[in-house]
């Protein structure tokens, strides 16, 4: 059984600074920056080991994804200096849309990993991080969703340093 404990702190790190960067206005987009390369170099090792390819293509397509709903949004910005109502309602409905694929993909990931090491907060992670987006524009979304960040420091936190690769289960 392959050891991936490095994998586990890095994880744990990189969702301690997601989550942070959340609240952290100044240095936030520094803080998620960094924290999400620790979360893509821990997924792409986790899969690497268990064999299994399926949770680090997700992520990878949730990234996609997510670039071009940012690239989008400020491509619309610098388009557009004026947005008459309907136009800010369907240019919202467009960006939630992009969310929407974003976390569905990296619900996926986290699926993927809580099948590969058997830890149920990554599972409970997923889920609330779904729910979140769902309910978004409700705006109770954003504290589902921070419930989900947590889940996921607490699932690295309890994830065995040990998982089994695919050919050994």
């Amino acid at each position: 059984m392959p050891y991936v404990r490095e994998a586990r702190e890095r994880g744990k790190w990189g969702a301690m600074l997601m989550l942070i960067g959340i609240l952290t206005p100044t240095i936030g987009g520094l803080l998620q920056f960094i924290g999400f390369i620790l979360l893509l170099l821990t997924v792409r090792d986790i899969s690497h080991v268990a064999n299994d390819i399926r949770p680090y293509k997700n992520f990878i397509y949730s990234t996609i994804i997510g670039i071009g709903g940012i690239a989008s949004f400020i491509a619309l910005l610098k388009l557009r200096d004026d947005f008459s109502t309907g136009e800010t309602l369907i240019f919202l409905l467009f960006l939630w849309g992009l969310f929407v694929a974003t976390v569905y993909f990296e619900k996926e990931t986290w699926i993927g990993i809580y099948k590969i090491t058997r830890t149920g907060e990554f599972y409970d992670a997923a889920k609330w991080l779904w729910y979140g987006v769902l309910t978004l524009p409700i705006l109770i979304g954003g504290i589902l969703a921070l419930i989900g960040r947590i889940h996921l420091i607490f699932a690295f936190s309890r994830m065995p340093i040990k998982i089994e690769s695919e050919e050994e289960g």
